[in-house]
């Protein structure tokens, strides 16, 4: 499946991205910016979606293996 078709599924409910396995940069930032609790289902986050995810939400820190100090 392409992005833009991922983009629109996380669109309409961003819990799709539990579906979805090792998602795209692109996608797994637009489902954490709906809901940063997502972050839980994401494998192996990249530092700008785990940024993205407590943004949205503080409590995302709760789904980081090993935060740094500066988060």
């Amino acid at each position: 499946m392409d992005n833009d078709k991922l983009l629109q599924l996380i669109a309409r409910d961003p819990y799709y991205i539990k579906q979805i396995e090792n998602p795209p940069l692109e996608v797994a930032i637009a489902a954490v910016k709906r809901n940063g609790l997502l972050l839980k289902y994401i494998e192996n986050p990249d530092d700008k979606v785990i940024w993205e995810a407590l943004k949205s939400n503080l409590w995302a820190i709760e789904f980081i293996e090993n935060p740094t100090e500066e988060m």
